[in-house]
């Protein structure tokens, strides 16, 4: 074990270069400094090894990895207990001054918080692709991202009656419905279907408490249409309420009922089983899982290439997407199947049917890297860039969320998103006036940003688009700003030390420290991580000082990080010790050991390793 080892073992490609570029003739066991350039190297400080070698220590060190050896001990030496450190390594002949003593003990300290003395930034972890929120499109309400209600008719009178007045209404037609007479049976649930039309909100609770959801079922399943179309009208308005409201309901198992229906001769009836299907995908997972389970996306299909009426097509557009939505995601071999007719409606111009269609899009893009590659392979990516021009604020949400999920994909998914100019389209749309449209593009911009070093410098090319960003985390809103640091953070920790410069003189430090004070976790911690690489960076390089200390210091960065180190998030806590003890208080620490060190002559300078390290 030597020097050039354990700096290769940390990562420190530079400590390696600087090293064999001053070796000179390999030390024996007995040379002093040996021992000094040994722990320099241990702890990774640059200044300590560019400081020995200036003053005549070689660098080459030949080191048995026997049991015996002192120096293998003592740098594989493992105990939390910095007394018992000192005391074994005491009983191997070794004394050691009060300086290195404290460093020491930083590192100490540093391990036992954190279990060990450098965590080096996980690239591959870090620059991963963000994982794919499983959110509604522009987090829309529920009522807004679905059709809850079917309004066959149109009504200038609609109002609200009050609890009494709906129950009494209601009751009035109970024993209609439940008579043995047709006619009559068939006027009560007209009469309740216009009840519920006039309301601005659907009386769900009222007509279950007053326990008609068994007569609706019942006619349901009835032959004639009339009284097929009537209970499934209402029971698709009914479907639109709570969780708890649509369980009840389908507890009387009429799910399959509703599939049957498709394909029923009475158009009314098939059309409005279709929005009955989309309500009840659209409420949870498990029943939407059941749909599929009948296998009702082929039949949707079906209906959907044997349809003329704009409507009902735009009805079934919206019922798939609601199939392909929820947690847990649905089995993608099952809703793949609707790509070919999704292509289709991409190369129309019927807005709702896009809307639709995007919609979708993005919850089938949402998957593995494969999945993406499914979908792509329908050409569907330069219809969407051409989307990407809409005024349609819903159908721009969908499209921008669809390509952003291409872009969290694989290099080669993302380099082809680049390659249809898809940033100078960023570029404009980062400036939108609305905040939702800018956090996906942001959100889009971190996905290129935690790519290759190739993609994060077409984000840098792109003229002012980082400097966007920069302005964003000073003054915008929190959702915007939370996807805006990933997006600078990603090119930092991702970037090369010539990028990283570059972010640094464009004044990428100032809002990152800024953002320190941010009360969010999420934030502050990718704040540390950019800022570790940042000093890490700085560190490294072969100049007498850290490039971007000084710089982090002025910026006010050393009495944020002295509060952070008393957060009680664990990964805030970490983060921040560890650039506290390898930046702040180890590198002031060795910076007095050297100034105390470096006057006199050469004969003087000689003296560290008995000054300072008494080995």
């Amino acid at each position: 074990m030597n020097a050039l080892l354990i700096a290769s073992y940390f990562g420190f490609s530079k400590f390696v270069k600087y090293l064999l570029k001053h070796s000179e003739v390999p030390l024996n066991h007995k040379d002093k400094g040996r021992a000094a350039i040994h722990f320099a190297a241990l702890i990774g400080n640059r200044k300590i090894i560019q400081y020995l070698v200036k003053k005549g220590c070689d660098t080459k060190l030949k080191c048995k990895h026997e049991k015996s050896n002192d120096f293998y001990l003592a740098s594989n030496f493992k105990t939390e207990n910095e007394i018992d450190f000192k005391e074994i390594l005491s009983k191997k002949g070794y004394s050691w001054s009060g300086s290195f003593i404290r460093i020491m003990s930083y590192i100490q300290r540093l391990n036992k918080r954190v279990n060990k003395f450098k965590q080096r930034i996980d690239y591959v972890e870090a620059r991963g692709k963000r994982h794919k929120q499983t959110i509604q499109i522009s987090k829309m309400k529920k009522e807004e991202n679905m059709m809850k209600r079917r309004n066959l008719e149109i009504t200038s009178d609609q109002k609200n009656l009050t609890d009494s007045g709906v129950f009494e209404d209601l009751a009035n037609f109970v024993q209609m419905i439940e008579s043995k007479k047709p006619d009559e049976a068939i006027l009560g649930l007209r009469l309740i279907r216009k009840l519920i039309l006039q309301q601005k909100d659907v009386p769900i609770q009222q007509v279950i408490d007053i326990g008609l959801i068994p007569n609706f079922i019942y006619y349901l399943n009835h032959e004639e249409a009339e009284f097929q179309f009537e209970s499934a009208w209402i029971l698709t308005n009914l479907l639109s309420g709570t969780k708890e409201q649509t369980k009840i309901i389908l507890d009387f198992e009429c799910i399959p009922r509703f599939v049957e229906l498709l394909f029923f001769k009475n158009e009314n009836v098939r059309n409005q089983s279709i929005w009955a299907i989309g309500n009840i995908a659209g409420d949870s997972a498990g029943y939407r899982d059941q749909l599929l389970d009948l296998n009702v996306i082929p039949k949707m299909i079906q209906l959907f290439q044997k349809c003329s009426s704009i409507e009902v097509k735009r009805t079934i557009l919206w019922a798939l997407s609601n199939l392909c939505r929820g947690q847990p995601k649905p089995q993608f071999s099952k809703i793949q199947q609707i790509l070919p007719i999704l292509k289709e409606v991409l190369e129309s111009n019927d807005l709702p049917s896009l809307t639709y269609t995007g919609v979708a899009l993005s919850y089938l893009t949402s998957g593995t890297n494969e999945e993406i590659q499914i979908c792509m392979s329908y050409d569907i990516v330069p219809y969407l860039m051409k989307l990407l021009g809409t005024s349609d604020f819903k159908l721009l949400i969908s499209v921008l969320r669809t390509i952003g999920n291409i872009i969290s994909g694989t290099e080669e998914q993302t380099n082809f998103i680049i390659q249809q100019n898809i940033l100078p389209i960023l570029n404009n749309l980062i400036e939108n006036s609305n905040n939702i449209i800018r956090k996906e593009v942001c959100w889009m911009i971190s996905n290129i940003t935690a790519g290759s070093k190739e993609q994060i410098q077409q984000v840098f090319n792109t003229e002012n688009l980082f400097n966007k960003l920069l302005t964003i985390l000073e003054k915008d809103s929190f959702d915007v700003v939370q996807e805006a640091i990933w997006a600078v953070s990603n090119s930092i920790t991702g970037g090369s030390f010539e990028q990283i410069s570059w972010t640094i003189s464009q004044g990428s430090l100032k809002p990152i420290v800024n953002l320190l004070d941010f009360d969010d976790s999420t934030i502050v911690n990718v704040c540390l991580d950019a800022i570790e690489t940042i000093l890490e960076s700085g560190d490294q390089s072969l100049e007498t000082h850290n490039l971007f200390l000084e710089e982090f210091e002025n910026l006010g960065g050393k009495q944020l990080i002295n509060k952070l180190v008393q957060s009680e998030d664990p990964s805030i806590f970490k983060k921040s010790s560890q650039i506290l003890y390898l930046y702040l208080i180890l590198d002031e620490t060795i910076d007095q050991m050297i100034n105390d060190n470096g006057g006199g002559n050469q004969e003087d300078n000689c003296q560290i390793d008995e000054n300072v390290f008494h080995i």
